[in-house]
């Protein structure tokens, strides 16, 4: 039996900290950091494992 994909409505913007040296998911609603990771294409493949949709970020610091 094949797993089906969970259904979220999140959409988030894959964004890197040049000052940490990571990446992270921010959600486009809230602005929160939502995921971090060292690897780019790491957190891209766990943000779709989740079902979020992913689109592309640029270079800014994490707001915590």
């Amino acid at each position: 039996m094949r797993m089906k994909k969970p259904v979220t409505d999140r959409v988030v913007e894959i964004c890197h900290d040049p000052h940490e040296a990571i990446y992270f998911a921010k959600d486009t609603k809230s602005g929160l950091s939502v995921l971090r990771h060292q690897d780019s294409a790491r957190l891209r493949a766990m943000c779709d494992r989740i079902g979020w949709q992913v689109i592309e970020g640029g270079t800014e610091r994490a707001k915590d």
